[in-house]
């Protein structure tokens, strides 16, 4: 096998020793070097997003073979790739535009296009097809009668009418791209699990103004399998299950649990997986579709196969890198050969592709090429208990060649809030960690990967315990002389921006400065903006951010308590202000009106604007230039030496 150095542009960095100075902050700003990497079924070719130069291409590479694809991504932002067979790859793009004009607000689309490989085209099939060219759900690919098709959550348009505002099931032609509706849809909802010759299986309706969820057996809707009222998480089709005829359906006990396998004749519910299994991936058949195992992430990822023979296999190809974080991506249909990502305290981020029968790992590129192995802070979990007993964990970044004692810090609540971080890379985290910072990142209550009580307890906490339980872990961190308190500044993004808000508002006297990416600011002007969207307040996103933040509606004053826009006189330290122009998730107006409130008061805080950014700083441009502006901004008010 030729090492793929000499081929790719993007390979070409292997990290060295160490620098005397760390890589400028922007480094960590880049889009990784390597992104989406997947195997072909018959594990002979592999496609990826890669850097060409300075542009971001797809690339298709025949394995030891020639470049069957190199196509520009410019400006779109690819979220996966999908084999299709050996020779269809779907790409799924987003983009943020508005739905009928000028009269609806901007969301983000999701858009399809299909690499041929055969005839090496580029289509964009729902361009001109009678179609809303959004994509509203991929349910997965069939091989019928010796041809490939995509079944696609749908919106026909007809001509100078309305969309009806669902969307259909469509199986798709990969050759033709020939549409034939499979299902109807409606305006309660719904979500669909495709059986092996394209049949629906199982059917999902969700009632919005109700809460309720419905799972059914087949399309017709004449069996019911499970009915729950949840106004926080309902239940939901996760696919095929392990056993023939059955489907994996979640929530049927509870929020936070392992998904069940539901036998679609009988009904009956069991489950296969552990208990306590959280953070955690399913694994299923490129032939069959179904759940053949699963992969752990966490502290030490691991794979499990329900197979013992292919288990074994697996836990050979990945026992070379015992002493790395490593992490199943992809694999061939008979698991020879494998793509695996690594990452550690002397790695930013590697991937391998690991042939079986040659028992070869060889190096195919890396997530930051300029961030070599004497750049990488340290990382572990860190355990510690909140004011009231409640055991917590995060995860703390150390400076690269620093001792850990006394040093400054950034806490960097998560988003969400129903995430959780992982020892893992964390671009952000790290290039805080280059400029001499420990970096602490608190899995605090209403955090997944814990349990469904773990996440409950999150619940109406949103200003009060969950925050006091950040504080809490900066005040174990200092009392173990990890950190010096009183050089602290507070970070984050989205729920992570509202915690850095409220960290010198609803909360005091704890940082020297706080920097807010498309924060919340303004509870009651958030929750009225998710009623306005969805047209009507009994919408699934309403009941769940009322029960996340603990609330009768837009309407309650007790949100005024929590809002550190309505807070803004007692602000003590500093504020920094970024958001994105085309953000579809948190409205620009938290941000403004947040901005305009501080100034009321004469408190210091400036604003940085992204224009043709969205809410997850999916481009380059828009990364670099807040890593940049926070980092100047923290060193100002918090200077590391």
């Amino acid at each position: 096998m030729r090492c793929w150095a000499r081929v790719f542009v993007v390979v070409l960095f292997i990290a060295g020793p160490a620098i005397a100075a760390p890589p400028p902050v922007e480094a960590y700003g880049h889009l990784p070097g390597i992104e989406s990497i997947a195997l072909s079924p018959e594990g002979d070719r592999v496609a990826f997003i890669g850097v060409s130069g300075d542009a971001r291409r797809i690339f298709v590479r025949q394995i030891d073979g020639p470049m069957l694809m190199a196509a520009p991504v410019g400006e779109a932002k690819v979220r996966s790739l999908a084999w299709v067979g050996n020779d269809h790859l779907l790409i799924f793009s987003t983009e943020t535009a508005t739905a009928s004009g000028d009269q609806s607000e901007k969301g983000e689309y999701a858009t399809l296009v299909v690499a041929n490989l055969k005839t090496r085209q580029l289509t964009a099939p729902l361009n001109d097809a009678g179609f809303f060219p959004g994509v509203e759900g991929y349910y997965g690919a069939r091989e019928i009668g010796a041809r490939w098709y995509a079944f696609l959550g749908l919106q026909r348009i007809a001509r100078n009418e309305p969309r009806q505002g669902y969307s259909d099931l469509y199986r798709l032609g990969l050759d033709g791209f020939e549409a034939l509706r499979v299902a109807k849809g409606s305006q309660l909802g719904r979500t669909w699990v495709i059986g092996d010759t394209g049949e629906v299986v199982a059917e999902e309706e969700y009632e919005s103004e109700t809460g309720k969820t419905t799972v059914y057996a087949g399309a017709d809707r004449a069996k019911r399998l499970a009915s729950i009222r949840s106004d926080s998480d309902g239940l939901g089709l996760e696919g095929l299950g392990r056993a023939p005829g059955t489907v994996l359906v979640s929530g049927l006990h509870g929020e936070g649990l392992n998904p069940q396998e539901v036998d679609v004749a009988t009904g009956a519910a069991g489950g296969f997986l552990p208990p306590a299994l959280h953070g955690s991936e399913l694994l299923r058949s490129n032939q069959t579709h179904r759940v053949i195992g699963y992969q752990v992430f966490g502290e030490h990822p691991h794979v499990v196969m329900f197979d013992p023979v292919l288990n074994a296999k697996l836990q050979r190809a990945v026992k070379p890198f015992s002493d790395a974080r490593a992490v199943l991506l992809s694999a061939s249909d008979d698991y020879d050969r494998l793509i695996i990502h690594t990452e550690g305290d002397i790695d930013s981020g590697s991937y391998y592709l690991v042939d079986m029968k040659s028992r070869r790992a060889d190096p195919l590129g890396y997530d930051y090429p300029p961030v070599g192995s004497a750049d990488v802070g340290s990382r572990r979990m860190v355990p510690y208990l909140a004011a009231d007993g409640t055991p917590l964990e995060g995860v703390l970044t150390l400076p690269p060649g620093k001792t850990a004692k006394d040093l400054p810090v950034i806490v960097l609540p998560h988003g969400g809030p129903r995430a959780h971080d992982q020892v893992a890379f964390d671009w952000w985290a790290e290039a805080f960690a280059s400029r001499g910072y420990a970096v602490f990142q608190p899995n605090f209550r209403g955090s997944t990967g814990y349990g469904p009580e773990m996440l409950k307890a999150g619940y109406g906490q949103w200003g009060r315990k969950m925050q006091t339980d950040i504080t809490d872990g900066l005040m174990a961190l200092a009392a173990r002389g990890v950190v010096d308190p009183k050089r602290a500044c507070i970070v984050g993004a989205s729920y992570g921006g509202y915690a850095a808000l409220a960290g010198v508002t609803v909360q005091t006297g704890f940082y020297r400065c706080a920097v807010s990416v498309a924060g919340v600011s303004d509870l009651n002007a958030m929750l009225e903006w998710v009623s306005s969207r969805a047209g009507f307040q009994q919408n699934a996103a309403s009941r769940y951010w009322n029960v996340a933040m603990g609330a009768t509606g837009p309407n309650d004053s007790a949100l005024r308590e929590i809002s550190p826009a309505h807070l803004a006189a007692r602000a003590d330290a500093p504020v920094l202000l970024i958001f994105g122009k085309d953000d579809t998730v948190v409205p620009n107006d938290q941000s403004t009106s947040m901005a305009r409130a501080l100034r009321t008061f004469g408190k210091p805080v400036e604003v940085m604007v992204m224009d043709h950014e969205d809410h997850w700083l999916s481009r380059e441009a828009s990364r670099t230039q807040m890593l940049k502006t926070a980092d100047a901004f923290v060193r100002k008010y918090n200077p590391p030496d």
